[in-house]
């Protein structure tokens, strides 16, 4: 087994959490000052102003990891994963953080985040990011639209609604990258597990600052990606 097969895997683990970790505590100090702040009231728990947006370094962190894994030249391996595809899926993650941050910072109307969160999933079908086939049937290609739309819309407005505990969005999040992983282990798809290597170091780094208050949308395009690329 050659040192690069031994070196990629803890160097596009480190990058996701190392960068992750170093970032949080930077927006966590700045985040304040540009108005993202949670301020208690109403049905909320604390007693106390929360930042918010925290889950911006993760985004950051697993990106760092994707440009480890697509950027560095590694001996070729087996995987469906490749650059001409985190090009495709770049754009749409930061159009999920976009609107995750802007929800955080000004609290948009839930019409207006359905809007844009549908507008992200077609999107992500016109990229090439379809549902195809569900329990073993292919899909006819205007159901594959209504689904993938659907899919991608309950995904994000799923984990949205579970983002009220400290640490549960992105515990559960590294969970399901971590079964997931596993499964494409014995698929014998080594890039692609690399890649949610990268996403679970990025959420061990979060989850170190984590009992502030991160943003839903933050975590999710790589959840997105990891529900995907298992049923595809």
């Amino acid at each position: 087994m050659s040192w690069q097969a031994i070196l990629k895997y803890p160097a596009i683990f480190l990058a996701g959490l190392l960068v992750t970790w170093l970032l949080t505590p930077i927006w966590r100090h700045f985040a304040p000052r540009w108005g993202f702040l949670d301020r208690p009231g109403g049905r909320k728990i604390h007693h106390r102003p929360i930042p918010t947006g925290g889950g911006l370094a993760l985004f950051i962190g697993f990106q760092a990891a994707c440009a480890v894994l697509m950027l560095v030249p590694w001996r070729p391996f087996v995987g469906q994963i490749s650059i001409q595809w985190w090009f495709r899926f770049l754009p749409l993650s930061c159009a999920v953080v976009l609107l995750g941050l802007c929800d955080d910072r000004w609290d948009l109307r839930p019409w207006i985040k359905l809007a844009v969160q549908i507008a992200i999933s077609a999107a992500a079908y016109a990229l090439g990011f379809r549902l195809q086939n569900l329990f073993g049937f292919v899909l006819p290609g205007w159901v594959d639209l209504i689904a993938t739309l659907f899919w991608f819309t309950a995904l994000m407005n799923a984990f949205n609604l579970i983002d009220g505990m400290d640490g549960l969005a992105t515990g559960i999040a590294a969970i399901a990258a971590g079964g997931i992983a596993l499964s494409l282990v014995f698929r014998g798809a080594p890039s692609d597990v690399l890649l949610f290597l990268g996403f679970i170091g990025a959420c061990l780094g979060f989850l170190r600052y984590n009992f502030i208050r991160p943003a839903y949308s933050l975590a999710i395009p790589a959840v997105i990606f990891s529900v995907l690329r298992w049923r595809r």
